[in-house]
């Protein structure tokens, strides 16, 4: 409202200037005496208009620098947040990381060790009980949450990027793998027993 008022008092002074300018002229052509000190009073009122509009072009600009510099640290701050929570999200990565790696070896450990024994017991062995079949699965699994995070990676040598398939229940996938072979196989063994 204060500048709207200064270019209205402005505008008012500019008229008023050329109005007695007007006047000055008209005085000298009748020749008659002017008072040229209302003219320079409102030449300097006039100057004051001007100063005061640079005065808010000033100041508008330390405020919007202010603002700049206040978005700049909000913006320092929440990286420094941000790296924090980041560390932290590495170090929980790292940590659940190291569990499947346990995990992992369980899954292979254990699925050798059936085979060793399934492999005394028939010739018939199921391939997905094999090192490489069990390790294609494992790659195959691990990228289905790879992919569900958006990260696709691909493995030299495996001939493609892992990580396309939907989610699913791991132990239920290794059911529908081995499960007939298996429920078959318990069941010969049980029927061998009863005769």
């Amino acid at each position: 409202m204060a500048n709207q008022n200064i270019e209205i008092n402005r505008d008012a002074v500019e008229a008023a200037i050329a109005k007695l300018r007007r006047e000055r002229g008209e005085a000298v052509l009748d020749g008659q005496r002017f008072d040229d000190s209302k003219i320079a009073q409102a030449e300097a009122e006039l100057a004051a208009f001007s100063d005061a509009q640079a005065a808010r072009i000033a100041r508008q600009r330390e405020q919007e620098a202010k603002d700049a510099a206040a978005n700049v640290k909000a913006k320092i701050k929440r990286i420094a947040e941000l790296e924090q929570k980041r560390l932290v999200a590495w170090a929980d990565l790292e940590a659940a990381t190291r569990a499947q790696l346990k995990a992992i070896g369980n899954v292979i450990s254990s699925t050798e060790s059936e085979r060793v024994l399934m492999n005394d017991v028939t010739a018939a062995v199921p391939m997905a009980l094999g090192p490489f079949e069990n390790a294609h699965r494992l790659r195959g699994r691990i990228g289905e949450f790879l992919h569900a995070a958006k990260i696709n990676f691909e493995v030299p040598g495996a001939g493609g990027i892992y990580g396309q398939a939907p989610l699913q229940d791991w132990r239920e996938a290794e059911r529908k793998e081995l499960g007939s072979f298996i429920s078959a196989l318990l069941e010969e063994c049980e029927n061998g027993e009863d005769n």
